[in-house]
């Protein structure tokens, strides 16, 4: 099989870090480089982007950048392609983000549990419950 790839250029796999994803990223949809500036807002962006989805790795920003590429989008910066994000969830693009069925039946239980609820502390506490502090939230709920 022939390798499709040009002698130097990264592959989808090789990307473990923000610099590696800003090389691919310009390989691919042709942003430039970031500057130390860009690269500092580069980081947060895909530190706030890790914290907000916790399944998602390196391998989901370089789905982002495979879409972007397949839609003919053309972000300004390597930071403003993680923003493409949720049109690239809503398109089907990004399966791993996908709730798995375990987590489903918590969601259930916290909405049944939200719907009985009205003390305005346990609503907040079910509501901002995040990862697996939900199962936790969700336990001490009924044992109150």
């Amino acid at each position: 099989m022939r390798d499709v790839y040009a002698p130097g250029w990264m592959r989808g796999a090789e990307v473990d870090d923000p610099i590696t994803f800003a090389v691919y990223a310009r390989q691919v949809l042709g942003v430039p480089m970031p500057n130390l500036s860009q690269e500092r807002i580069l980081r947060k962006t895909i530190k706030t982007f890790f914290a907000e989805w916790p399944q998602a790795d390196y391998q989901t920003l370089v789905h982002i950048v495979d879409w972007c590429r397949a839609r003919k989008k053309r972000p300004t910066h390597s930071y403003t392609v993680i923003s493409k994000f949720r049109d690239a969830y809503a398109a089907g693009a990004l399966p791993e983000l996908d709730e798995d069925p375990a987590e489903l039946e918590v969601t259930r239980r916290i909405e049944r549990a939200l719907e009985a609820e009205q003390d305005p502390s346990w609503r907040r506490r079910l509501l901002g419950a995040r990862g697996t502090g939900r199962k936790e939230v969700l336990h001490a709920w009924t044992q109150k």
